[in-house]
């Protein structure tokens, strides 16, 4: 049986391990609107096309997302508020939005 200090510590484990994975700086972990290296006005458009996607396939469910992404638009340090509302959106709609976002961010072969 695991004691109630025994217990808080695990869960502190689970809580650290998510927030390493999610900061990972990994060679390559890092594209797309969270690269450092993305110009500004293309971060804006490529938040602007996942704010569309979000719109469309979410609707009023999504709108605290859209709410934060056009935030994001503005303001690069808001990008982690943006990540964490599509996070909240339902698991099906997510994975829409993000399959969505991905197919207009593919790059076209010549």
């Amino acid at each position: 049986m695991i004691g109630p200090r025994r217990l808080g510590d695990v869960v502190e484990d689970l809580i650290a391990e998510i927030d390493r994975r999610r900061s990972c700086t990994c060679p390559g972990s890092r594209f797309g609107l969270w690269s450092d290296d993305t110009p500004p006005a293309e971060r804006a458009c490529r938040l602007r096309a996942l704010r569309m996607a979000v719109r469309l396939l979410a609707g009023p469910a999504g709108s605290a997302a859209d709410a934060a992404l056009a935030a994001a638009e503005s303001d690069p340090t808001a990008i982690g508020a943006a990540v964490d509302a599509i996070d909240r959106l339902p698991s099906r709609i997510m994975r829409s939005v993000l399959a969505t976002y991905s197919a207009l961010n593919r790059p076209v072969r010549p």
